[in-house]
């Protein structure tokens, strides 16, 4: 008797095991982890087209003020014009209904710095994509969660204002992208949105916004976690399994885009997981974080860094994924925002770009004539670096009159930035058509 009832509760504890997935995931669990959508945004076998922007830097308009914002940015910044957010945001939002989408993707930097208010408004604007039927896929960047220097900006001064958590992130954009995940990481805010029963979108949270704190306000720099890379490897193992193409977006960049700017761009573990991403053939990945438009490549493995939504020349990507061809086609746009609002843009751009370098030439004690040809050679770099049109002005800039001077000088950081960037990125970076490695 005593035996039976010890053979018994081996067996009730052993089913226990089994069904709660023990220490091992069986196939069971890992069904139970990928939560399929009844009602697919595109039929099998069709094209899908996404849209695809980064970097907005939403402000919302209860949180400035005329004057102080604009000195900060001309004086600070990279040239986005965040003062006129509303107007670009309001502009962007008619552009995605205009072109009616399958799917529109927010690839992090969401916000100026974090604000629980930009949260909210931004999200609320979004909606509007919702009920028109375009799903959004959003995900954070560096300056969305716990922003220490999350403020808002009167006339003459700033003021502190309260950002989000990760979990409060979630919960303002429930319905843009986590409300529908098929799979979603346990340790981060990466996900999986289902676009057809061909293409799965995985949106990765590299952010360190844990360690956010009083002195470390805004940490720029990303990694994929441990925790994430183990969750990322099994969405891709059941994506191989089920013959579905996975496209990855990222805030943080996979592979480097410029020797000068790749401290705290490229993920600090990038080599792990474009090793990981290799594995599974998926050659293909889509990132933001450094502003400027540009397509990077080691071998056949490919990384679009999109333009910021809000630095000239304001671009959006377009992705078409052909899944009877096996392929994506990617191209660039620039968002309509009337002559007005872009000749400003571009000039402001310009500005800040001639500010910069023309008070750091000031330390060499050039001389005037020279100061100025080199300033104007270095705008006219970085218009082209920004706006990935560097295959086009290559020649025009090498042949400007202060370009010899950029290469004479020594001990700027600024001669290598302009140097090396001519060179690395002497390439077509608005357009790319690319054959996807892995035929599931």
């Amino acid at each position: 008797m005593k035996k039976r009832k010890l053979i018994l509760i081996v067996v009730i504890i052993a089913a226990l095991f089994f069904v709660g997935g023990g220490m091992y995931a069986t196939q069971e669990d890992t069904e139970l982890r990928i939560k399929l959508n009844t009602n697919k945004t595109v039929p099998q076998g069709e094209e899908m087209d996404i849209l695809i922007a980064s970097d907005i830097h939403y402000l919302s308009p209860d949180l400035m003020e005329e004057g102080l914002l604009e000195k900060v940015l001309l004086e600070t910044g990279d040239g986005k014009i965040t003062h006129y957010s509303e107007e670009i945001m309001d502009a962007f939002i008619e552009e995605v209904l205009e072109r009616q989408p399958d799917l529109l993707v927010l690839s992090g930097d969401l916000t100026f710095d974090g604000e629980k208010e930009s949260h909210i408004a931004l999200a609320e604007k979004l909606s509007v994509l919702k009920d028109n039927d375009i799903e959004v896929s959003v995900i954070p960047g560096n300056h969305d969660i716990n922003a220490y220097n999350a403020r808002g900006f009167s006339e003459e001064s700033t003021y502190k204002v309260d950002s989000v958590s990760a979990e409060e992130f979630e919960e303002v954009y429930f319905e843009l992208g986590y409300e529908t995940a098929v799979s979603q990481d346990p340790s981060s805010l990466s996900y999986v949105t289902e676009l057809s029963e061909d293409a799965w979108v995985i949106m990765l949270d590299s952010n360190k916004y844990a360690f956010h704190n009083q002195q470390r306000k805004s940490i720029s720099s990303g990694e994929i976690k441990e925790g994430t890379l183990e969750w990322l490897a099994f969405v891709l193992e059941e994506s191989k399994k089920r013959g579905i193409q996975p496209l990855v977006v990222n805030h943080h960049n996979f592979l480097n885009h410029h020797r000068s700017t790749n401290n705290s761009f490229t993920l600090d573990n990038s080599e792990e997981v474009v090793e990981l991403l290799n594995r599974y053939q998926v050659n293909l990945t889509f990132s933001g974080h450094i502003h400027l438009q540009d397509i990077a490549n080691e071998g056949d493995f490919y990384d679009i860094a999109s333009g910021s939504l809000s630095v000239y020349p304001h671009y959006f990507g377009e992705v078409t994924v052909n899944p009877s061809k096996n392929n994506l086609t990617y191209g660039t746009s620039r968002l309509n925002l009337g002559e007005t609002l872009t000749d400003y843009s571009k000039d402001f751009f310009n500005d800040v770009s001639r500010k910069k370098v023309f008070s750091h030439l000031l330390y060499f004690e050039l001389d005037d004539s020279v100061t100025e040809r080199m300033t104007d050679t270095f705008v006219q770099f970085n218009h082209a670096y920004f706006t990935g049109t560097i295959d086009e002005a290559y020649d025009s800039i090498k042949a400007s009159t202060g370009f010899s001077h950029w290469e004479r000088i020594s001990g700027t950081r600024y001669k290598d930035y302009i140097l090396q960037g001519l060179e690395e990125n002497r390439h077509n970076s608005r357009n790319l058509e690319k054959s996807f490695i892995s035929d599931n």
